[in-house]
Order: C-alpha cells, then sequence, then structure tokens
C-alpha cells in the first residue's frame, strides 16, 4: 500500500507542516519497521501551485498500515492541534483531514482499509470546521 501525505497548499506553513510530520514519523518505530518513507517534491505541471513537499511511504502488509498510520497520525495532530489539513491520498481516494477527532480516526482508518477504500469516494474533507468538515 502507498500512502501520500501533503499539507493544503494554501496553509501558510505547509512545509514547515510537512517537515514536522516527516520527523514525527520517522521517529515511530512501526513505521520504520513497517515502511518504507521519503519526502518528496510533487509532480506538477508547469507553472502550477502545488504542495511543497509530499511524504511518500510504502507498506508491504495494508493492515499494518492502517494500523501504523492512524497512530502515528492522531499522536501527531494530537500534539499539534492547530496545524494546517493535510491531504491523505491511499488506494486512489484522497482525503483532508482536519483534527484527531473519533471521525477523523474512523475515516482514515475507512481510507487505509482496502476493501473500505475500492467502496470509497474521492477528495472527502473530514474533520475541521463547518467549511472544511463534512
Amino acid at each position: 500500500m502507498i500512502i501520500k501525505i501533503e499539507a493544503d497548499p494554501g496553509a501558510a506553513s505547509e512545509a514547515a507542516t510537512i517537515r514536522d510530520l516527516h520527523r514525527w514519523l520517522q521517529r515511530d518505530l512501526d513505521v520504520r519497521r513497517y515502511s518504507e518513507m521519503d519526502l518528496a517534491a510533487p509532480e506538477q505541471a508547469s507553472g502550477a501551485m502545488g504542495a511543497a513537499e509530499i511524504i511518500n511511504i510504502v507498506f508491504s502488509n495494508g493492515i499494518a498500515a492502517a494500523n501504523v498510520v492512524v497512530a502515528a497520525y492522531f499522536a501527531w495532530r494530537s500534539a499539534r492541534p492547530s496545524s494546517p489539513p493535510l491531504t491523505i491520498t491511499a488506494n486512489g481516494i484522497s482525503i483532508i483531514v482536519h483534527d484527531a477527532s473519533p471521525d477523523t480516526i474512523r475515516q482514515l482508518q475507512a481510507l487505509l482499509d482496502p476493501a473500505a477504500s475500492a467502496e470509497g469516494t474521492s477528495n472527502q474533507a473530514i474533520g475541521g470546521d463547518a467549511e472544511g468538515g463534512q
């Protein structure tokens, strides 16, 4: 399973947010044990605005991915509740997460469950205020 994480391109501190999350994930023993991870520049059309950096995580075991990523995201977001929204993409589906609420965690678990994701919709906003939430 391949998971891509990027900050909202409109966020003032998007690059710093992604680098901070990347460092957090690198220190997580389970993430390091079950995945290969890199920090990359996004692919974009000439002149297009996009995310400053993207975290790519490759898991050999989808079940491990769901458990490890959800736990790491929850811990990171709980320590940084005012961080900008993140877009998390897996199985061809993207969601935008704004917080570490129980609903956000359930939606993230569903995204990372290959069977559930096959029936989902793409590009959903999860959590946050009335404008960015469900």
